[in-house]
C-alpha cells in the first residue's frame, strides 16, 4: 500500500517542474523510503546472476543470512535493518521538507542510498561457516 501511495504521490501526482532534477528526485525518494528490500533484492539478484544461478530461485543468500553468518544474533540482524529503516524514514521526512532543490541534496541523497547499498552488498561477501559433521 505504501509503495501504491508513494508511486501515486510521486509520479502521478506530481506538480509539474521544468526542473532536470524532478524525475530524478521522484524515483529517489521512492528509492530511500524502500531502501532495506530494493538492496536486499538487488544485491541477491547480483550475486546470484555472477554465480550463474537463477534470481528466481529461493535460497540462504539474502541479506539477513548474510548478517547471521557474520555473527550476528537475529534479534541484532532485526535491529539493524529496523535502524537502516527508521533512518531512511527520517531522510526522507527531510527529503519533502526540501523546497528548493539543489545540487547538495542530489549529492547527500544518492550517497546515502549508494552508502548503504554498498555497506549491505559487502554484507553478502562474508562466507558461511562451515559445519562439521558432529558425532
Amino acid at each position: 500500500v505504501l509503495l501504491a501511495a508513494m508511486g501515486i504521490y510521486c509520479f502521478w501526482n506530481a506538480p509539474f517542474q521544468s526542473n532536470a532534477f524532478s524525475a530524478y528526485k521522484n524515483f529517489l525518494l521512492t528509492v530511500i523510503i524502500f531502501l532495506v528490500p530494493i538492496v536486499d533484492t538487488t544485491t541477491v539478484t547480483i550475486n546470484r546472476l555472477l554465480k550463474g544461478r537463477s534470481p528466481f530461485v529461493g535460497g540462504k543468500d539474502h541479506t539477513t543470512h548474510h548478517l547471521s553468518y557474520a555473527g550476528f544474533s537475529d534479534r541484532q540482524v532485526a535491529i539493524i535493518l529496523a535502524a537502516i529503516s527508521f533512518l531512511s524514514c527520517l531522510i526522507t521526512i527531510y527529503f519533502l521538507s526540501v523546497k528548493i532543490w539543489k545540487p547538495f541534496h542530489t549529492i547527500f541523497f544518492t550517497s546515502y542510498v549508494l552508502f548503504f547499498f554498498a555497506l549491505l552488498f559487502i554484507s553478502t561477501h562474508v562466507h558461511r561457516p562451515v559445519i562439521k559433521n558432529r558425532k
